[in-house]
C-alpha cells in the first residue's frame, strides 16, 4: 500500500493540536530549607528580642556606672569621708581598720582630713564633670582586670560582678581647669556596688599621715594635753587620777602607800621640767600651741618585755604608742616631746605617769623615808 503524499519533504503526522510538550519532574524542597523558612521568622525575632534586651542592659548598666561616678565625685567635692566609705565593700572597711588598728568611725574622719587637705591644695571649692571614654561591664569575674583582682586580694572582699568605666574628667577650681582620663572601677559585692577608686584615696591617705592626726584627735589628744599640762604644773593630783586602779597594787608591793609614791612623784616631776623642759618652777599656765608631729607603734616583743611584771596586776598593755608632739609653756617652746601612750583593758592611759612614779619611788623612796 502506498503511503500518503509527503509536502514539503515533511510526513503528515495527523493533527498536531492534541499533542502536549513533556512535563519536566518537579523538585522537591528539602527538609532542611522548609524547616528553616519556618523556623527563620521566629529565630529573628529572637535574635531582636536579645539585641534590645543586651543593649537595653548595656544601657541600665551605664546609667548605673554612670550614677557611681556621679556618687564618687560628689562626695570628693564636698569632702565626705563618710560617704566614701559607704561605697566600700564592708570587709574592705573591716580590712582596713583592722589593718591600722583603728575604730571603724575613724577612717571616715581621717578621709574628709585628707579630702579638705586636698581640696585646699587644689585652690578651694572645685566641680567635676566627664564625658563617657568607654565602658565595659561582666558577671564573668573571671575576665575582671587584674586591678580588681588585686584589690580584692589584698583587701580581702568578694565580687561577682565589675564595672570599668573610664572617662574623661574635667576638674574646674577656682585657680585652673585639668583634664585627665580616669579609671572608674565599680564591683558589685554582696548585692551592692561598691566604688574601688575609694581604696586609692584610702592609701594616698594613710601615706599623708592623716591617719595617725585622726588617731591622735580621737584617742590621744585629750589624755596627751591633760598630762602636759600636769607636768608643767607639777600637779600630783591630777596625776594620781591618771593611773590605772591595778598600779596601786604594784606600788603596794614595792613597800610604797600612795602617800608615799605622790611624794616620790612631786620631787620626779621637778626634776623632769628643769632637766626635760627648763622650767625651775612649778608654771602658772597651761601649756600652748600643742601640736602633733607624729606617732610610732611598739612591736610586739617591746609589749611582751613591758607585760612581764605588768600582767600579773591586769595593766598589761595591748598596744604601746609614742606619740610626738611640740608646745609652749611660758614663752618656752619644746620641740618633739614624745609622750608614751599604753592601752590596758580597751582604755589609753599615759604611760609616762605610771613610769614617773616608779622613777620617783626608786630615786627617792629612800631618802623620803629617813
Amino acid at each position: 500500500m502506498w503511503n500518503e503524499p509527503v509536502q514539503n519533504g515533511v510526513p503528515n503526522m495527523g493533527d498536531m493540536s492534541t499533542l502536549q510538550a513533556p512535563k519536566k519532574p518537579r523538585k522537591k524542597m528539602p527538609l532542611w530549607l522548609k524547616i528553616l523558612l519556618i523556623v527563620l521568622p521566629s529565630l529573628l525575632v529572637l535574635v531582636t528580642i536579645f539585641v534590645v534586651i543586651v543593649l537595653g542592659i548595656i544601657q541600665i548598666m551605664t546609667r548605673e556606672a554612670d550614677a557611681l561616678t556621679r556618687r564618687y565625685w560628689d562626695a570628693v567635692t564636698s569632702c565626705d569621708g563618710q560617704a566614701l566609705v559607704e561605697m566600700l565593700p564592708e570587709a574592705a572597711v573591716e580590712h582596713i581598720c583592722a589593718a591600722e588598728n583603728i575604730a571603724e568611725e575613724t577612717l571616715p574622719l581621717a578621709l574628709t582630713a585628707y579630702l579638705e587637705d586636698q581640696r585646699e591644695t587644689m585652690g578651694g571649692e572645685m566641680t567635676v564633670e566627664w564625658r563617657d571614654y568607654s565602658y565595659r561591664a561582666a558577671n564573668d569575674i573571671e575576665n575582671a582586670p587584674r586591678v580588681i583582682w588585686q584589690d580584692a586580694e589584698t583587701y580581702g572582699f568578694d565580687f561577682h560582678s565589675f564595672m570599668r568605666y573610664e572617662v574623661l574628667l574635667e576638674i574646674v577650681t577656682p585657680e585652673q581647669t585639668d583634664t585627665y582620663r580616669c579609671d572608674m572601677r565599680f564591683v558589685q559585692s554582696e548585692d551592692q556596688w561598691c566604688c574601688l577608686n575609694v581604696l586609692d584615696d584610702v592609701e594616698a591617705m594613710r601615706q599623708g599621715g592623716f591617719l595617725q592626726e585622726m588617731l591622735y584627735q580621737t584617742d590621744f589628744q585629750a589624755p596627751v594635753e591633760d598630762y602636759l599640762n600636769a607636768l608643767v604644773r607639777q600637779d600630783v593630783n591630777a596625776m594620781q587620777a591618771m593611773v590605772p586602779s591595778g598600779w596601786w597594787l604594784l606600788l603596794e608591793d614595792m613597800g610604797c602607800d600612795v602617800f608615799l609614791a605622790n611624794a616620790c612623784l612631786e620631787q620626779q616631776l621637778s626634776t623632769v621640767c628643769e632637766t626635760a623642759l627648763g622650767l625651775s618652777s612649778p608654771a602658772g599656765s597651761d601649756c600652748t600651741d600643742i601640736t602633733f608631729l607624729g606617732s610610732e607603734t611598739y612591736e610586739q616583743s617591746v609589749l611582751d618585755s613591758f607585760n612581764t611584771v605588768l600582767v600579773d596586776y591586769g595593766i598589761a598593755a595591748e598596744e604601746m604608742v609614742n606619740v610626738a608632739v611640740s608646745f609652749t609653756v611660758e614663752g618656752t617652746t619644746c620641740d618633739n616631746y614624745v609622750v608614751t601612750m599604753t592601752k590596758i583593758d580597751g582604755v589609753w592611759y599615759v604611760y609616762d605617769v605610771m613610769y614617773q612614779y616608779d622613777s620617783g619611788v626608786q630615786n627617792f623612796g629612800w631618802y623620803l623615808t629617813q
